[in-house]
């Protein structure tokens, strides 16, 4: 599932991964989904999500309860890389102004 580009993004998810942790006695399955980001300027993001099964669960709502986790996942990422490449832009604003303001490198 990789090389998805959530609509209005302008990165793409290069890794997904779907893990299940089966827990029989508590008659439950949590499906863990972890999604990663891979581009120039933010080096690596990645968000995990998780969906909780349990022998209540109907068939029928697997599906959307997958479809929810995912989209979920997209807006985290979508936010951690934006969050990431602001910061990054302020820290190179940072070592760029150390000389000007306090007369040497940061």
């Amino acid at each position: 599932m990789s090389g998805v580009t959530p609509v209005g993004g302008n990165w793409v998810l290069t890794s997904l991964n779907v893990v299940p942790e089966f827990r029989v006695d508590e008659g439950r399955v949590i499906v863990r989904l972890t999604g990663c980001v891979e581009e120039p300027i933010v080096k690596a993001v990645c968000h995990t999500v998780s969906i909780d099964l349990t022998v209540k669960t109907k068939p029928e709502e697997v599906r959307e309860l997958l479809r929810k986790a995912y989209y979920e996942l997209l807006e985290a990422l979508d936010t951690k890389v934006k969050a990431a490449r602001i910061l990054t832009h302020l820290y190179r604003e940072l070592l760029n102004s150390c000389r000007d303001v306090i007369g040497a490198e940061c």
